[in-house]
C-alpha cells in the first residue's frame, strides 16, 4: 500500500552508580576506610524507565577495579557482575589510595527477556578516594 518513515528515538544511556552499604557513594568526598564490597548499578534514564519499564533493565556485566597508590596499581579485581568483593584489596588499602573502577560491559534485558550487550553507557571510569 505504501511506505512510511518513522523517527526512532535511541535508548538513552544508563548512568553507572557506585553503591556502598548506606547507598550511593559520594564521589567528591570519597569513602572512610576501604570498603569490603561495592555494587555497580546501571541506572536507566528516569523518563525511559517510566515509559518502557520492561525495556529499562540494565546491569553491569563486567568491570575491573584497581587499587591505586601514587599513580601505580597495587592490586586489582575483575568481577563478572554488579556485586564486587573487595576483601583482597581492602587489606592492602591505605588512606590516600583510590579505587579506580573501569566498567567494561553493560547488558540490557528487553521486554522479550533477551539479553544484549549495551555499548552506550557512562561514565566508563569512576574514581573513589579512600580517606
Amino acid at each position: 500500500i505504501g511506505t512510511q518513515e518513522f523517527k526512532v528515538k535511541r535508548i538513552p544511556k544508563p548512568e553507572i552508580v557506585v553503591m556502598g552499604r548506606g547507598g550511593p557513594v559520594n564521589l567528591k568526598r570519597g569513602v572512610k576506610g576501604a570498603p569490603r564490597s561495592l555494587k555497580l548499578v546501571a541506572q536507566p534514564d528516569e523518563s525511559f524507565a517510566q515509559f518502557l519499564p520492561k525495556d529499562a533493565k540494565f546491569r553491569v556485566a563486567e568491570s575491573e577495579i584497581n587499587l591505586v597508590r601514587a599513580g601505580r596499581s597495587v592490586g586489582s579485581v575483575r568481577p563478572k557482575g554488579p556485586d564486587v568483593n573487595l576483601t583482597s584489596l581492602a587489606s592492602q588499602a591505605r588512606e590516600g589510595d583510590a579505587l579506580v573502577i573501569e566498567v567494561k560491559k553493560v547488558q540490557r534485558r528487553n521486554f522479550k527477556g533477551d539479553v544484549e550487550d549495551f555499548p552506550n553507557f557512562g561514565p566508563r571510569i569512576i574514581t573513589v578516594r579512600i580517606n
